[in-house]
């Protein structure tokens, strides 16, 4: 389905595996760390199985987060501890270095996805852009400006910041009274179908789903990208 033929007046964005490349910023740090800490030598003889238990622990803790069942500081505390667990290395000490490391680590990290600054630049001329994340507060602003790209932004919403987290109608509510914006001004764009596009949905706000890996869905979306550089034709 085709976006409306109308004229938006604020464009919102997901931060994590919508503009900042997640995947790719969070292997770089795991690699350090496995050196840093000598995992090999601890047993874990194998980085890719690092990164991949991660990956599955990391992906189940926040999806749990999303759903209100995982306090996301408990989340912090927790993942790395279950990656050890994993792949047989018994030490608290260990898990907790690993996950004070990762969250002052992979922030600083830079990888953006392709064409995201090139449709920064181009929608900024356009629009008011903002971010709309359920990432932690004090890391957003250092991802931000690692990339290079926090200056195309109004404003960072975050829902520890509000107290809320998408999907909520809440989150979005409470966005839109803060920037005096109805729901038909605004448009949603993320890769996550439940917390952005149905968050949007839900709170009467329209949506583009980005979906790189041509992932399969069973539900109603506005109008679905592959590449970021599609906003062009459509913005």
């Amino acid at each position: 389905m085709s976006l409306p033929a109308k004229k938006y007046k604020y464009i919102l964005f997901d931060l994590d595996h919508t503009l900042w490349d997640f995947e790719q910023n969070s292997a770089d740090t795991l690699s350090d760390l496995y050196e840093k800490y000598e995992l090999a030598r601890l047993g874990v003889s194998c980085e890719n199985s690092f990164k991949e238990t991660f990956k599955q622990v990391n992906g189940e803790l926040w999806a749990q987060s999303d759903e209100g069942k995982m306090d996301r500081n408990l989340l912090r505390v927790r993942r790395f501890q279950l990656v050890c667990e994993a792949l047989g290395v018994r030490n608290e000490v260990l898990a907790a270095r690993l996950g004070e490391d990762y969250v002052t680590l992979c922030p600083t990290k830079k990888a953006l996805l392709p064409y995201a600054l090139d449709m920064l630049e181009f929608l900024r001329k356009k629009y008011p852009l903002f971010i709309l994340t359920n990432g932690f507060d004090d890391v957003q602003a250092v991802k931000l400006n690692s990339a290079g790209i926090l200056h195309f932004f109004e404003a960072v919403f975050t829902g520890e910041a509000l107290g809320l987290k998408k999907p909520q109608k809440a989150y979005f509510s409470t966005f839109l009274q803060q920037i005096e914006a109805r729901p038909e001004e605004c448009l949603m764009i993320g890769d996550n179908l439940k917390t952005d596009i149905l968050g949007a949905q839900n709170a009467g706000i329209d949506h583009i789903y980005y979906n790189p890996l041509g992932r399969d869905y069973f539900m109603h979306v506005q109008h679905e990208i592959r590449c970021l550089s599609e906003l062009k034709n459509l913005l």
